[in-house]
This record gives structure tokens, sequence and C-alpha cells, in this order.
């Protein structure tokens, strides 16, 4: 195949290209402007979904090759921009290539230092961040910029000393800037040695795919002493066929049975609190800290730009354990909820887990949950498994086995085991494999492996096979998209990379 022919001449020159990468990296800065880019060739080789008679190949092929460049003007008395590029070559036909040069990236900013005040102004396009910093249950979400495609749009911020700051936020989530939705926000954050108040205010407007406007208002209280530190948040959401507006709503005092905070609250509100101990000693074994955290909301409350939460009031207990003279880590966790929207539900489990490393290189991990959730069924949902690792590392090698047996005692009963590790084989060279098999319903099974090659800090490359996505849970048997490999095919994958 051509493309194979391709793919192996790129990586032929890979060494080559290595010896001369970096001194040409550095000849590209000129202060303040700063010249970078990366050049990615991405090979995808895998089996036609449903292969027919009269099909030219068993395979198929999908080149990802990609050109970034970028622009740096940084710390200049005209502000700091930034910009970026990239060109994709993208398969449109048997013997097509359709190669396209698009803007991806733009920031401008502004910034004065003053004696007891600063302020700045930065424009943006297509962020993939917005840096909104809410604590707890925040209204606009850092990660759900990107999500949204193409964007652009408006950031101020300003401080008055140490203790007041400001931030102002428009934008725009779409291509077309008339129709696109936007999102307004404005958040005013005080700050005093004893506790910190904030107040945020986020509009959401769909433009041409709503009619309702969506508004959500925020205050929260933060306060920390020595070895404690406590926060408490409000929220309250709604919605109106208008601009601007405030979401109303009136708390229920007569509704409060001692039990269930959320009857009180306004349809569309929302409260959250959180506790922590830190560093409380244990004789001379090690540290504890607690952590208690509770949330009530209403069966009418939305966040669709933050972390959502389902209807009904909830609260998790747990307790961290950290050794002082051996490497062992420890936690416990009680979870408790009941929802009454829609459904009555009612959830309840401990979590547990134990870490522990021993001088010669290995570490194990034990994790386990016993539970249930009852929604009022003959045979109510257990949540049950229990969860363990053990790895060992060595100079040039670490290697690891796990087991998870899930759903116990249920008809859902299920097994998945896996066996994982990299090899050095040089400085250069390193070899990683997976096996992942699981067996619940159905027996799933999952190959992967991929060679590396890494000559120099700003090239590398790979040969792999597998599926293009193995989840990225810290604890890789509970990640639940592992469940979903059954499904997925399996390929080849030749890749290169390189800054310059």
């Amino acid at each position: 195949m051509r493309t194979v022919g391709i793919a192996a001449c790129v990586l032929a020159v890979a060494w080559h290209v290595a010896l001369s990468a970096e001194p040409a990296a550095e000849a590209a800065n000129v202060a303040p402007l700063v010249l970078g880019g990366r050049f990615e060739y991405l090979l995808l080789l895998d089996e036609q979904a449903n292969p027919y008679p009269w099909n030219a190949a068993t395979h198929s092929a999908t080149d990802r090759s990609r050109l970034m460049l970028d622009l740096d003007i940084s710390g200049t008395r005209y502000g700091s921009l930034y910009a970026k590029g990239a060109a994709a070559w993208t398969m449109v036909g048997k013997d097509d290539t359709q190669k396209r040069l698009l803007f991806e990236q733009g920031d401008y900013l502004w910034r004065q230092d003053l004696k007891t005040w600063m302020y700045s102004i930065r424009f943006f396009a297509s962020e993939r961040r917005f840096f909104a910093f809410d604590w707890t249950a925040p209204l606009l979400d850092d990660d759900r910029a990107g999500e949204a495609g193409e964007n652009r749009g408006v950031r101020v911020d300003g401080a008055v000393g140490e203790k007041l700051r400001v931030t102002g936020l428009y934008s725009g989530l779409g291509e077309d800037a008339d129709e696109s939705r936007t999102v307004s926000y404005l958040k005013a954050f005080f700050s005093h040695r004893i506790a910190s108040l904030s107040a945020s205010y986020l509009l959401d407007d769909p433009r041409t795919y709503d009619t309702r406007s969506h508004a959500i208002v925020k205050a929260e209280l933060t306060s920390a002493y020595r070895r404690a530190f406590a926060v408490l948040s409000y929220e309250q959401s709604g919605f109106e066929d208008s601009g601007w507006f405030f979401p109303g709503g009136s708390f229920d005092w007569g509704g409060y049975d001692g039990t269930n905070f959320s009857a009180v609250l306004p349809r569309g509100g929302a409260t959250f609190a959180e506790v922590r101990v830190s560093s409380l000693a244990v004789k001379d074994q090690g540290d504890v800290d607690l952590v208690w955290r509770y949330d009530a909301v209403g069966e009418e409350f939305v966040n669709d730009l933050g972390s959502a939460g389902s209807s009904g009031v909830g609260q998790t207990a747990g307790a961290y354990f950290v050794a002082k003279d051996v490497s062992v880590n420890a936690k416990v966790l009680y979870h408790s909820s009941a929802r009454s929207a829609l459904e009555n539900e009612e959830r309840k489990w401990f979590d547990a887990g134990v870490w522990a490393a021993l001088k010669n290189g290995t570490d194990f991990l034990l994790r386990g949950a016993v539970g249930k959730i009852d929604d009022g069924s003959a045979s109510p949902t257990r949540k049950n498994f229990v969860h363990g690792a053990l790895q060992h590392e060595t100079n040039r090698m670490r290697m690891g086995v796990h087991a998870m047996w899930n759903d116990l005692d249920t008809g859902y009963f299920g097994e998945k085991f896996a066996w994982d590790g990299k090899l050095a084989i040089t400085p250069e060279w390193g070899f990683h494999w997976r096996f992942l098999m699981s067996r619940d319903y159905a027996v799933g099974r999952t190959a992967f492996f991929r060679l590396e090659f890494r000559p120099s800090n700003r090239l590398f490359a790979c040969v792999g096979y597998g599926p293009s996505y193995l989840g990225d849970d810290p604890f890789l048997l509970e990640d639940r998209e592992i469940g979903l490999l059954r499904e997925g095919a399996s390929g080849y994958t030749i890749s290169m990379r390189g800054d310059f």
C-alpha cells in the first residue's frame, strides 16, 4: 500500500531529523518573538466494519497528517499575542486528499499592574478553557469551552490589592456570530483573613436554538482556620423569554422534615457544603484527613455549563490516611443520597481502599465497595466490587496484573482481568503492551501494543496495534469505557511527531 510505504520512509529519516531538531528550534526564537510548530504524521489502518466481496481492499486507511504553526509575542509594551494555525490532510476519496490551512486559536492580552490595583483585557478565539475558577459546583466549567467547537469573545479582569477581584467574560459558542449560543459570565471575589465571599452570575442565551434564556446566580462563602476548611455555596437557576434577568424563587421552611433539605429549596435551587480537617496525627503512625460533603439539589435546577448533579439530597463522608515511616495510603468513604424527582431512589454504599509500596520496587492496590441502589423494585441494584492490582518495577521494566470482580451476588456478575507493562529497550526505544479480558454476559478480549522511539525531546515516533482508546481512569479496570471495547475495532497506528 502506498500510504504504508510513505510511513516507512518517514520513520526511516526520524533519526537524521533528531540530530538537527533542537538547534533549529533555538534559532527560531528572536525575543520577544517566538515561532514554533509541530508536524504530525498519523496513519490509521483498520478493518472495514462491514466487508463485502466487491470491496477493493480488506483494510481502510485514514491519513490524519497535520502541520501546526504558532506565533507567540510576550511581555511587550503592546501586550502579548498568541496565534496558531494548522494544515490538515483529509482523505475525501480513494485517491483524493483535501489540504486546508485553518486558523485554530488566537489570544491577545493587555495587562497593567499599578501600585494598588491591576486590570487586564483579553480577546480570544477558539479558546480551549475559560479558567473561571469557581470553587464548588462551578457555574461555568473550565473544560466546556472547547466542546462547542469554534468560539470567540472577550474577558476583563481587575483586582484591588489582595482583597477584591472581578472577572467578566462574554463568548459566542459557535461559528455563526449572529445565531450561535452566547455565554455571559460575571464574578466578584472578596478575600479576608477570616473568610472569603464570592458572587457569580451566568446568562446562557441560546439565540436561534431556543426561545428561553437560562440564568444562574451563585453565592459562596469559604473559611479556613489552622487545619479546618469549610465552604458553603448556594445556586439558583431559571429560564425566561427575555435577555438579562435574575432567577427567582422562595424557600419553604415549613416543608423541612429534618432529613431532606432539598424540600426547603426553590425548585431551581441547589446548596453545597463541604468541611475538611487535615493532618490529624494518629500517634506516630501517620496523618488522617477528614472530609464531609453535602449537596441538596432542587427538581428544576439546571447547570449545563458546569457540574450538573441529579436532583435530591446526598452526603459523602471520608477519611484518608497517609503513613509516615512506610509507603502506605488508605481511604474509607461512605455515601448516602436520595432522589424524589421522576422516581424515588436511595443510594447507600461504602468504598474503601489501600495502597502500599515495598522497597524491592513492588506495589499493590486493593479496593472495594459494598452497597445498593433501591428504586422500589423487587430486586435493588447492588454496587459491590473488589479490585486488586500488583505491579513491579525494575530499572528497565514496569509490569502489572489487575483483576476485578463486579456486581457480586447479583445476576450481573462480571470479571475483568488485565496485564500491562512497559519495557525500556534503550534510552530511545520503549515498548508498551496491554491485554484486557472481561466476562459477564459475553466474553471480550482486547490487545494493545506500541513501539516508541524518542531520540530527543522534540521528536517522537511510534508504531502500534490495538483500539484507538483504552480509557483514562487511574484505576484501569474501573474505567466505564473499558466495557465498550468489545465493540471497538482494533487497527494499526503509525505516527511521527516533531516540534520545531
